[in-house]
């Protein structure tokens, strides 16, 4: 598969029998091909994402991290140092390392 990213373009082949799937299923919802490819395409790169930025903990696991949750820490110099240091990226800051 070519990309372009200048002009956003994709191009692929495909099999004669998957294009003619495509065809068909394109003159089913009255869309042009190329529309009913990119609506595909992206409905699948989110149901990927989405699968794929999802943890799924065991039970002992999950007990584990409420637990962890629940405990009243106080959080060390480094970590406190590194919550400074996303605060100031996010805002714009530039952060110096010593």
């Amino acid at each position: 598969m070519k990309t372009t990213s200048a002009a956003g373009r994709l191009e692929c082949r495909l099999a004669p029998d998957v294009k003619r799937v495509v065809e068909l299923a394109s003159a089913e919802l009255g869309i042009t091909i190329t529309a009913f490819a990119v609506q595909a395409i992206y409905e699948r790169a989110q149901e990927v994402l989405k699968e794929k930025s999802r943890r799924v903990l065991s039970d002992e696991h999950a007990k584990q991290f409420l637990q962890i949750l629940s405990e009243n820490t106080v959080p060390n110099q480094t970590l406190i140092e590194a919550a400074n240091n996303y605060k100031k990226v996010m805002s714009g800051e530039k952060v110096i390392e010593v």
